[in-house]
């Protein structure tokens, strides 16, 4: 988890740091969540801290997914380094057109995306 200064672990303030760093940059960027979450809190709470702090609207100006990890206990490492499926949740088809295309340029040549 991102640690900011003092220790604090709190995601909603990391969100926001991440909103205040985004309203100073200009073109397109793109959020992924990583973390398995409650479903919702990526298009609600997230995605309102996001566009608060940055003053960006997902969309046009900056993208948001969601992409949780599935690791079993005695197995995470590896199964982070080699996941078995990724799952992408997005708002619309650029957020994951660019991260599916991170993804598989990382992934390497036997990476697939179903759709």
């Amino acid at each position: 988890m991102w640690r900011l200064k003092g220790g604090d672990s709190n995601p909603w303030n990391a969100t926001e740091d991440l909103g205040n760093v985004l309203r100073e940059k200009r073109g397109y960027h793109l959020v992924v969540v990583k973390s398995t979450v409650v479903p919702g809190t990526t298009n609600g709470t997230v995605k309102r801290f996001l566009e608060q702090s940055s003053g960006k609207s997902v969309g046009s100006t900056l993208g948001l997914c969601a992409s949780p990890e599935f690791l079993k206990e005695g197995t995470a490492i590896n199964d982070a380094l080699h996941p078995d499926k990724i799952v992408i949740g997005s708002n619309d088809r650029k957020s994951a057109n660019w991260l599916t295309s991170l993804l598989g340029n990382s992934m390497g040549p036997s990476f697939r995306l179903l759709s």
